[in-house]
């Protein structure tokens, strides 16, 4: 897992080919493990939209090859969206990782990312309520 945390938008391809070439780009760049590390919000919508937790050189990869073939894509770094808690009012992130496996791999992340500077940015931004369990136990370790 990574320090970092990508959010991607990709429009359905409109020939099967760029499908197949969209695949293949994805399975030359990534590990074993890293599809354990794709969150799909919603598999029905026209557009994939998707979180990951690769790290960010699989990410440059993936970037630069759908570039070079010509997908149309967005993609954001929110990895400080997500540590200070900004992107836990987004409805769609809040459903997709308050499902138990995706939980899991929420929490390590917030455990590995969070530090006392950053938890300190979320009171300025959010408050002293919006402080987590977690957040409380970063606080007050030595």
């Amino acid at each position: 897992m990574t320090d970092k945390m990508y959010y991607f938008e990709i429009p359905d391809p409109k020939e099967p080919a760029q499908e197949d070439q969209m695949k293949d780009v994805i399975i030359e760049n990534i590990g074993k493990h890293d599809d354990e590390l794709i969150f799909f919000v919603d598999a029905k919508k026209s557009t994939s939209t998707f979180y990951t937790l690769w790290p960010s050189y699989i990410v440059e990869k993936i970037i630069s090859d759908f570039k070079k073939i010509g997908i149309i894509f967005s993609y954001k770094d929110v990895t400080e969206e997500v540590l200070v808690g900004t992107r836990n009012n987004n409805v769609e992130f809040k459903k997709l990782f308050s499902k138990e496996n995706n939980k899991t791999y929420l929490a390590a992340f917030l455990k590995k990312g969070l530090s006392k500077d950053t938890i300190l940015d979320k009171i300025l931004k959010h408050g002293i309520q919006s402080l987590t369990d977690l957040d409380k136990e970063i606080l007050s370790a030595d």
